[in-house]
């Protein structure tokens, strides 16, 4: 392990490089499954969203890009929700809170809704790099809102190791499973 970890910090930049490139894959897939390309069975239709006003949970739907509107009128920022073997309300816990800027929450609201000039529904060629770069993450604890791909994001993101007991999974959880 230690071995390890002496190559990572040795090589940082190639670390960073594909952190940055596995994040934009699943960054993809996840507006991919949102975009209605994704029929089948197992789409994602409710996620987590945090209510910034009264720090309380809510189901929100899949496709809804963070800053939301809370039920409380409030901010209401994505919850990133896992659990510890199982997804009940004893063994989950909210890892980190993602929110995008207003220019990268543009940037998707753009792909998910393509103008009048593209009737075909189709995702814009382009890839806009705003979309990546305007997403923030925060401990729930509090804390200042870094960019997801910044050192201090990927320390956020990545403090899931060591949450759960010897042997037990570690499994996301979602409303209503």
């Amino acid at each position: 392990m230690g071995k390890v970890r002496d190559w990572m910090n040795n090589n940082s930049a190639v670390v960073t490089v594909a952190a940055v490139v596995l994040l934009l894959v699943a960054l993809s897939a996840i507006i991919w499954q949102n975009s209605g390309s994704n029929r089948g069975g197992g789409r994602i239709e409710n996620i987590y969203f945090y209510d910034m006003g009264s720090g309380q949970l809510f189901s929100g739907k899949a496709s809804g890009i963070p800053p939301i509107t809370a039920e409380s009128g409030g901010e209401g920022v994505r919850a990133y929700v896992y659990g510890c073997g199982d997804c009940s309300e004893t063994n989950r816990y909210i890892a980190y809170l993602e929110k995008n800027t207003p220019e990268a929450k543009a940037a998707m609201e753009k792909m998910q809704n393509p103008d009048a000039n593209n009737p075909e529904g189709q995702a814009p060629e382009e890839y806009d790099p705003m979309i990546t770069q305007g997403v923030l993450v925060r401990a729930v604890e509090g804390g200042q809102w870094v960019p997801m791909y910044s050192e201090m994001g990927q320390k956020i993101t990545g403090a899931l190791e060591g949450k759960c007991a010897a042997g037990t999974r570690l499994v996301p959880c979602l409303p209503g499973r």
